[in-house]
């Protein structure tokens, strides 16, 4: 049920429990349309298995949202920047890399507007610090981009997840297959930074 609070006060915590809830119902009626088509189910099967079909991507948007939560109401991600700056060493691939690893743990479960809170007030500086040298809207646009991907990304792949319960498939052999077949989405932001 949803509170006052997320209408009138939408802090990152907020936005994401509201996109979980969003999240949920949007998937328990997709399950649910694809088992009264496909099975020919009664009302009663059809909601059973449109309810189980909908644990799956649930429990994984739940987990994804306390921990995008945790890190960034606590800090972490003001001390993620600065070591992740130290550890490059100021070498762009580096910090690129250490980044895009950055945005998919942030990016997991998160709703695409909040993606983008959480990317360009957690990762875009990393890029744009002095050390890096990376122009702010290329900053942006590839942090956003790996928020994204983290949809299609083990652990929580949400993407992933919700087309394995509808497909009746292993979840995590989905992900891992999901992640294989889009090796080219994770090379195109690199390409893109070195010919800017």
């Amino acid at each position: 049920m949803l509170n006052k609070g997320v209408f009138f006060c939408p802090s990152i915590i907020n936005t994401g429990e509201l996109g979980t809830t969003l999240t949920e119902n949007e998937t328990f009626f997709v399950f649910l349309r694809n088992e009264l088509e496909t099975e020919k189910l009664s009302g009663s099967d059809a909601l059973e298995a449109g309810g189980k079909g909908t644990i799956t991507v649930a429990s994984a948007c739940t987990m994804a949202g306390i921990v995008a939560g945790c890190i960034t109401s606590t800090g972490l991600a003001s001390k993620l920047l600065r070591a992740i700056v130290s550890a490059s060493g100021g070498v762009m691939i580096i910090a690129l890399l250490l980044t895009m690893i950055c945005c998919i743990v942030l990016g997991m479960g998160v709703p695409t507007t909040a993606t983008y809170c959480i990317m360009a007030a957690t990762c875009a500086p990393i890029l744009m610090s002095p050390e890096i040298g990376v122009e702010m809207l290329a900053a942006h646009f590839f942090v956003f981009y790996f928020g994204i991907v983290a949809d299609i990304t083990p652990p929580v792949a949400l993407a992933a997840y919700a087309g394995a319960a509808i497909a009746k498939a292993g979840p995590m052999k989905t992900a891992f297959n999901a992640s294989r077949l889009a090796i080219a989405a994770f090379i195109v932001p690199y390409l893109s930074l070195i010919h800017i």
